[in-house]
């Protein structure tokens, strides 16, 4: 049968080219031109994304600075325990600077080495021997000279068999039981703050360059520069000054040499050190 005809629009009908059903979809061409086939996101929801977007990648860098930056208050360092910015939490392990070194006086340092013994152990090392003697109760050499520094305090040199036992915390007496210790003084030290003791005489140092030679029955004080004050520890000697280019000589009984014209063999090796602090 023939479809029925189209009545003509009233008075307030849309015209029928313009007509669209509720249901009816967008045009493709709007479609496409919202980036894909949904509806473009609202201008205060791309904010949103944005924002949350940012934050991602802020939190990535920070997680990437923990894991391979160190943060400056931690202070941590090799063999050492975190410590809490607030201060609590486990103490921070640093071992102190050496005041010790090893002074090869232009010699190789791994040709000294083999020739000092603390507490009656070898040392392999340049950095082990000043981390050793920082605790140490002796030093010795055997068959040569050795020089061992202590900061800017002084300088010893300590000849072939030779034995010092080193100050304990509270003390700063060397003590000398055998060999041979030359002393040079530097600018750090307080006068009358180094003492050096042998089984004959206390020396005082004073500010100087001077060595003792200790023998099976006396000790030999020899003073290049400055002075020593000497203290005998054996009977029949006094105390007494000893300057510059000056010897003394104490044994058991009383002085074999009181202050005599200072001893050649045992010049020589004082005078290698003048000038070391200049």
């Amino acid at each position: 049968s023939a479809a029925p005809a189209a009545s003509a629009p009233g008075p307030g009908d849309e015209p029928p080219s313009r007509a669209r059903p509720r249901h009816a979809t967008r045009p493709v061409a709007r479609r496409r031109a919202s980036g894909g086939g949904g509806r473009a996101p609202a201008p205060a929801k791309q904010h949103r994304l944005r924002l949350l977007a940012g934050g991602a990648a802020a939190l990535a860098a920070a997680a990437a600075l923990l894991l391979f930056a160190r943060p400056a208050w931690l202070g941590l360092g090799d063999g050492e325990r975190p410590v809490a910015p607030d201060g609590g939490g486990s103490t921070v392990v640093a071992e102190a600077a050496s005041p010790w070194s090893l002074d090869p006086g232009g010699r190789d340092a791994a040709e000294l080495l083999p020739l000092v013994r603390i507490d009656g152990e070898s040392v392999a090392t340049v950095d082990e021997l000043a981390s050793r003697l920082s605790g140490a109760t002796a030093v010795e050499t055997l068959d040569g000279t050795v020089r061992i520094r202590r900061g800017e305090e002084f300088v010893m040199e300590l000849g072939p068999g030779t034995e010092v036992v080193l100050p304990a915390a509270d003390e700063a007496v060397y003590r000398v039981g055998r060999g041979a210790m030359r002393v040079a003084t530097g600018p750090a030290l307080e006068g009358g703050s180094l003492v050096v003791e042998t089984p004959h005489v206390r020396t005082r140092v004073l500010g100087t360059i001077f060595g003792i030679d200790v023998g099976e029955d006396y000790s030999c004080v020899c003073c290049l520069e400055g002075e020593v004050w000497t203290e005998p520890l054996v009977s029949g000697c006094e105390d007494c000054e000893v300057g510059p280019t000056t010897t003394r000589v104490v044994a058991e009984g009383g002085s074999r040499f009181d202050r005599v014209p200072l001893v050649d063999s045992h010049g020589a090796p004082l005078r290698r050190l003048v000038g070391y602090w200049s």
